[in-house]
């Protein structure tokens, strides 16, 4: 039902706008209408298929290995291949069931748009692909990292850099080998497939997915064996010993320090490192332009086409960068106490004198400080694109707070979902799919409120002039002008960023007041803190029953005369 719940909000949305359009004009055509919302309901499955299918694969392997369970596997007379590809197909069918949920309402959208059998065959095939190349892909960086949570950033970072690779190699070059990038990013023949039934450059990219997923497979099943030896120690891939980090004392704050400087994860990390360098790498040649049009003008004509570009560059990367910024810090969260249970050292915790204060805010500052050079490089980036011309003013504050309240939404909501759940993967699916519902739920309700301002705001400037201002009266309609949709777009954003910090706060609330039921502290029966709880059994096991012999003796010490 949850599956469904985007698919259906949409179909819902596209026959009502139908509904009252119809009524407001008799020479209405829906066609337009019900294009746009099979695009809208195909890009949610392929976004599903992105995001989800890595969320439920990340763990298979990876948590095999927090487990210890790895290690029966590989000495059953399974093989590697024979593991991985039954990994794949367990999972690999309740995404096929996420799937099929919202089948019947995309089937009824194609339906109502008189596409053809093939268009309708491929707008099915097309998500099922993605998802298989994702799960291919998340099968060998699950095989590779040490924990599924750095994996699974490890993984949408991998889809980020394809994605982005591949629409700048389709759009701004004009090499083959470049050129051919350009159907791995799948959202860019959606629109073709939906408007013009285009199904050639569909049917490409469903055909470059499976060659990803079949890819991911064989480097799962090749670097099982030997992964799992690296990572246990039987196998080591430098001579010598490791090289440590300097490491600060500890302090005051224990449960900080460890989630500062101990709890890192060293394969993510790496594609981190990339994404950071190639924005630090724009941003220095971007400012470099800058400086050089400014004190050299026989080349500002160069110049200024690099500053262009670049500006363009990273403002058109700037959602993908905002998106992979809060699922990292979603993913982050959702880890920490669910990792912790996973290891057994989550009763350890909860018998400390630490507060859940202490614990949640320890983890919490521990995912933002994980990524704090991203942003940094980030926002850096952004500046210099704001300065270049290819970002506004409004736009980069918009980016900044849809940073802030994403962010720390994803933070409180990747903490419940961790406190709650006891398997990490469960966790980090639920996280992503919380992100995505998210982004749905805010997308029309910012819609429909911000329709509701307008016209209660267009409303009093209508009594305004009737009333206040002095005749004659004149009424000017300005819809179509720039001001209007500024103030539109900052109305909507404005509401959606309030919807995020409201619902934040309200589950920071709810964990402060629930912590000790959802972590375990507390019985949730009973309302009693689990050491008052083990007092009064310890007291019971000390106190002797009834009849027994040793009762007896004591009642008749107790009574000498009888």
């Amino acid at each position: 039902m949850a599956a469904s719940l985007p698919v259906a909000v949409t179909l819902l949305v596209t026959l009502w706008v139908w509904w009252l359009s119809a009524h407001l004009g008799a020479d209405f055509l829906p066609g337009p209408i019900l294009y746009v919302g099979l695009l809208v309901a195909e890009g949610l499955a392929v976004a599903a298929a992105l995001l989800l299918s890595p969320s439920m694969l990340a763990g298979t392997i990876a948590g095999e290995k927090d487990r210890g369970t790895m290690e029966l596997l590989l000495s059953s007379p399974l093989s590697a291949v024979q593991i991985v590809v039954a990994r794949l197909a367990g999972r690999f069918t309740q995404i096929g069931m996420y799937a099929a949920a919202g089948l019947p309402l995309l089937l009824l959208l194609a339906t109502l748009c008189h596409d053809s059998l093939l268009t309708i065959v491929v707008l099915v095939l097309l998500p099922m692909f993605i998802a298989f190349g994702a799960s291919g892909l998340t099968l060998a960086t699950s095989t590779l990292a040490r924990r599924g949570r750095d994996a699974l950033m490890a993984i949408y970072l991998l889809e980020v850099l394809v994605i982005a690779a591949a629409y700048f190699g389709g759009n701004f070059f004009s090499t083959t080998v470049v050129r051919w990038l350009g159907p791995l990013n799948p959202l860019s023949v959606i629109g073709p497939l939906v408007n013009q039934g285009a199904t050639a450059p569909a049917l490409i990219t469903c055909l470059l997915w499976m060659l990803l997923g079949l890819i991911g497979i064989a480097l799962s099943s090749w670097q099982l064996r030997s992964s799992f030896l690296r990572h246990t120690g039987g196998k080591s891939s430098r001579k010598g010993t490791r090289r440590r980090r300097r490491v600060p004392p500890i302090g005051k704050r224990p449960m900080l320090w460890k989630e500062l400087y101990i709890e890192r994860d060293a394969f993510g990390r790496w594609l981190r490192l990339l994404l950071m360098a190639t924005l630090a790498g724009a941003a220095i040649v971007l400012a470099t332009a800058l400086v050089w049009q400014q004190w050299m003008p026989s080349s500002r004509s160069i110049a200024q086409e690099t500053v262009d570009w670049l500006s363009e560059w990273i403002a058109m990367t700037s959602i993908f960068v905002l998106w992979l910024l809060q699922w990292s810090i979603g993913l982050h969260a959702a880890g920490t106490i669910a990792q912790e249970r996973q290891r057994a050292t989550w009763d350890a915790l909860l018998t400390t004198p630490m507060s859940g204060r202490e614990i949640v805010g320890s983890k919490t500052l521990g995912s933002l400080y994980a990524l704090r050079w991203l942003a940094i490089v980030t926002l850096i980036a952004w500046t210099l694109a704001v300065i270049g011309g290819g970002m506004t003013i409004w736009e980069f504050v918009e980016q900044v707070a849809f940073l802030v309240a994403g962010g720390t939404f994803m933070a409180a909501a990747g903490v419940l979902i961790s406190s709650s759940n006891q398997n990490p993967t469960r966790s980090l699916a639920t996280t992503m799919g919380t992100w995505m519902g998210a982004a749905v739920a805010s997308t029309v309700l910012a819609g429909l409120l911000s329709a509701g301002v307008l016209l209660i705001g267009m409303f009093a400037w209508a009594m305004y002039i009737i009333f206040i201002l002095p005749p004659p009266h004149t009424m000017v309609s300005s819809t179509s002008s720039p001001f209007f949709d500024f103030m539109m777009g900052a109305i909507y954003s404005a509401i959606r960023i309030l919807l995020y910090l409201i619902t934040t706060v309200a589950i920071v609330q709810y964990i402060a007041q629930r912590f000790d039921h959802l972590a375990g502290r507390i019985s949730r029966k009973t309302d009693e803190p689990l050491g008052e709880l083990f007092q009064a059994s310890e007291a019971r096991e000390a106190k002797p029953e009834a009849g027994t012999v040793e009762t007896v003796v004591e009642e008749s010490a107790s009574r000498p005369d009888e």
